[in-house]
């Protein structure tokens, strides 16, 4: 059985089936090699992790049993009453036999309970060491994880596309590019070589600059649902059929991905005394600049997938 607990910074811009597939990918390759898995794509950091803490070559410690309740203790400290009529000296003594018995194997169930807590204990610490002391590895390559899941959300038919992978795996708010990989021959089978390369660019928002943004910055819900499926049909059917319009549309969201970047790093370039309060004239004028190209491609979108 195979768990993974996915934890995801807000706006990662993750789907749910790139979700299952990225981690059930770094989840099995973490388990199987025992290393971790540290892939790089240019400048851009990975952000997925994984904490192996009971790796697999490591016997799974038996819980230890339940301490003895506080009451039950409370209970066999407290004085024993008298019962009614007189209590003869043998009585006496059996009754405090019985007690030091009783005594005897609270004590036992105390000592082999410690003794199992702390042997759990020095497992999940020699685990959590070996965990640590995982070597890296780079393969994978993010390329081909990013594919991986393009491929797997294809078997899906989920309709995903590879942005949502490389937007989400990767650490920052980056501008990810694609560029069909060479086919070579009509006869040649390529297999995953066939699938896309990546150029990532990470912009410069230091964390200050990044605080900024964000208080500036608001996701309102419209209500209206769309399936990822859904819009890149459209879209790709629209492309095919070589709707008028369509192939200009899709070249000026491309670049205003680059615009959006180029005002990302103008707005880390100011000092950190830029960002306090409403911030200074530059940082406003370049959050009015991310305003007026997030409207700009608001107005693209409509004549995409009204």
């Amino acid at each position: 059985e195979l768990r993974t607990r996915v934890d995801l910074p807000r706006g990662s811009g993750l789907g749910s089936s790139s979700v299952l597939a990225l981690a059930a990918i770094h989840a099995m390759h973490e388990l199987s090699t025992g290393c971790e898995w540290r892939p790089s794509l240019g400048d851009a950091a990975w952000a997925g992790a994984s904490a192996v803490v009971v790796p697999p070559w490591s016997v799974v410690p038996a819980e230890p049993a339940a301490a003895p309740a506080a009451a039950d203790e409370a209970a066999d400290d407290a004085p024993a009453e008298e019962a009614d009529g007189e209590v003869g000296g043998e009585g006496e003594e059996a009754a405090a036999a019985k007690k030091a018995e009783e005594r005897k194997e609270k004590e036992a169930r105390a000592a082999a309970a410690a003794a199992a807590a702390a042997q759990k204990k020095q497992r999940e610490d020699n685990a959590a060491a070996q965990t640590k002391s995982r070597p890296p590895i780079a393969w994978p390559t993010a390329r081909d994880a990013f594919n991986a899941v393009l491929a797997v959300e294809q078997l899906m038919t989920t309709g995903g596309g590879w942005q949502d992978q490389a937007g989400g795996a990767l650490v920052g708010a980056r501008l990810t590019s694609a560029a069909s990989a060479d086919l070579g021959e009509a006869h040649e089978a390529r297999g995953m070589d066939s699938l896309p390369d990546y150029e990532v660019r990470v912009a410069r928002l230091p964390p200050p600059a990044a605080a900024y943004l964000s208080r500036h910055v608001a996701c309102v819900f419209t209500g209206a649902v769309r399936l990822a499926a859904t819009v890149a049909k459209g879209v790709v059917d629209a492309w095919q059929r070589r709707a008028p319009g369509v192939e200009e549309a899709l070249r000026a969201c491309a670049a205003m991905g680059k615009d959006m970047a180029d005002a990302f790093d103008r707005l880390g370039s100011l000092p950190t005394a830029a960002f306090v309060g409403d911030g200074t004239p530059e940082a406003r004028a370049e959050l009015e600049a991310v305003g007026s190209i997030l409207e700009r491609h608001k107005v693209l979108q409509e004549r995409l997938w009204p």
